[in-house]
């Protein structure tokens, strides 16, 4: 298309900033139904915000090249520094609860159980996150019960009398098995599924956490290029130089974020209304 054609429509070239196998009509609509459901679930008097928890994984590559930079006007060529590691990755569970809290992230590196990285290296990184290995990264359902174990049966422990603890997890096959929504059934804790193809609506960690914890952590990686002997080859980033980066970029979020995730308009879990509070509670209990 031509150049006069975008400015006589006013249109603009765009990343897209979701995928969804729905129309996005119809997400909207499954997720405002959804909702409905929910909201009165966060709301009643045997909830807290601090025990209404989101909980999902994201792939973190270890270096996160920058794709642009600043040059004159006109230059034809333009030169850029490149990681030696953007194909290696790990997998990160975050967890964030409604009170704008940030539970501690759970990492997965590729390894084997009892190997060289599992024994020798992962007891040597730093305090704050949790850490695993799995052949390829992946989360199984191993990795996933010892998510459990680890970062969610701890925090559960510390919920007050009546307080019954709630999880919202997408609907990712290993959230779904049998064996762990027992074992999180186990812990007193509540589970809701929110529907596919409507995480980017109403999923609080894609919602409002992804995007600053990204931002934070290609920050820290161009500061590690940056930092490197602009005549000398780089050298890759160590996973315990990520495993800091990860703990320093979660730091730099803060619980006013988190919150704002939870209240994305049109798609809260709070609703800030009492009388919407009022009307959703009276209805839950009749």
């Amino acid at each position: 298309m031509s150049l006069n054609f975008f400015h006589k429509y006013n249109l603009v070239h765009l990343v897209g900033t979701h995928t969804s196998q729905k129309p996005p009509e119809a997400a909207k609509d499954d997720a405002r139904s959804y909702l409905q459901l929910v909201v009165p679930k966060c709301v009643c008097r045997t909830r807290s915000q601090d025990f209404t928890l989101n909980m999902d994984q994201t792939n973190n590559y270890f270096g996160v090249s920058p794709k642009s930079t600043v040059s004159v006007r006109g230059s034809r060529t333009i030169n850029m520094r490149k990681g030696a590691d953007d194909s290696h990755r790990c997998t990160i569970a975050f967890t964030v609860t409604a009170s704008g809290k940030i539970l501690p992230p759970f990492v997965v590196y590729k390894g084997t159980k009892g190997g060289r990285i599992h024994t020798k290296e992962l007891p040597n990184h730093p305090q704050g996150n949790f850490y695993t290995v799995q052949k390829k990264t992946w989360f199984d359902k191993e990795v996933m019960l010892q998510w459990v174990d680890t970062v969610l049966a701890p925090y559960a422990a510390t919920a007050p009398i009546g307080i019954i603890p709630i999880l919202f997890l997408d609907s990712f096959k290993v959230h779904m098995l049998g064996t762990v929504v027992d074992a999180i059934h186990k812990l007193g804790v509540e589970l809701e599924f929110i529907p596919p193809g409507c995480t980017g609506l109403v999923q609080p960690i894609d919602v409002g956490f992804n995007k600053p914890y990204k931002a934070n952590y290609t920050k820290l990686y161009t500061e590690f290029l940056m930092n490197h002997d602009a005549d000398q080859p780089l050298s890759g980033a160590k996973r315990e130089d990520v495993s800091q980066w990860v703990l320093d970029a979660v730091g730099a979020i803060s619980e006013e974020t988190v919150k704002n995730a939870w209240r994305k308009k049109g798609y809260s879990y709070s609703r800030g209304s009492l009388l919407f509070c009022f009307i959703v509670c009276f209805a839950y209990y009749i």
